[in-house]
């Protein structure tokens, strides 16, 4: 490798820190669910501002409307 160039764990770890950054910083309200099962894996800040939830809460609140345990 030479120098200047990022290995593949550096890359991941920056594109991860974008990704949450873009996801967390956006206007709009984002629910990503897992489409076979519907559990809920991500929320981000203005959801939870928008509807007074926290993830873990989000979360629960999927959980108890559909039953699932």
């Amino acid at each position: 490798m030479t120098q200047g160039t990022k290995s593949p764990l550096k890359l991941l770890a920056t594109s991860d820190a974008d990704y949450r950054t873009i996801f967390d910083t956006l206007s709009d309200a984002i629910l990503v669910h897992d489409a076979r099962t519907g559990d809920i894996l991500q929320v981000n800040r203005k959801m939870c501002e928008m509807f007074g939830y926290t993830p873990e809460e989000a979360a629960k609140a999927y959980e108890d409307a559909t039953g699932k345990p």
